[in-house]
């Protein structure tokens, strides 16, 4: 939670010293939002419950589900590397 209140507080200082700030703090906050949101993974766990019930699925449906869940998981992988080059690349602005 205090790492939380820290972030914020640079955010609100980010948002107030910077002139095209608003239009960036609006997309970073609207970004840990839904990133928050992805991480909780409460609905996927009931997923875990219905896969399991007697005649759940075909194999067609058995592959299409496997698919979606590879390219799920391609896509957290690559938001995942992507916050960290950002993070990485913003903390190099102004350092030698």
């Amino acid at each position: 939670l205090m790492i939380i209140h820290v972030i914020y507080i640079d955010f609100l200082i980010f948002q107030y010293s910077c002139p095209f700030s608003k239009d960036l703090a609006k997309k970073i906050g609207t970004l840990n939002h839904n990133l928050g949101d992805l991480g909780n993974g409460g609905d996927l766990t009931e997923l875990l419950k219905i896969i399991r019930r007697p005649g759940w699925t075909t194999p067609a449906e058995l592959a299409f589900t496997h698919a979606i869940l590879d390219a799920m998981l391609g896509h957290t992988a690559v938001l995942t590397k992507l916050r960290g080059d950002l993070l990485g690349a913003g903390h190099k602005v102004g350092t030698k």
